[in-house]
């Protein structure tokens, strides 16, 4: 992936709102059961001890709503 793609694809994700899926407003929700948010932390903490690089985030959403 070239710099520029990557420039483009870091860009957007920094614009999406976060939040309660209920909600017209957001864009993303939360991971659906407490299982997914672990094994996405399995990943990212894996892909990280193989040499990638966090570009934002690293941190659960405080974000209140009945989800993860």
């Amino acid at each position: 992936m070239t710099i520029n793609t990557w420039e483009k694809i870091r860009n957007i994700s920094l614009t999406i709102t976060l939040g309660d899926p209920m909600l017209a407003s957001t864009q993303m929700g939360p991971l659906h059961s407490e299982n997914v948010l672990r094994k996405m932390e399995e990943h990212i903490k894996d892909a990280l001890q193989k040499g990638a690089k966090l570009e934002f985030g690293g941190k659960i959403s405080t974000i209140k709503h009945n989800a993860h």
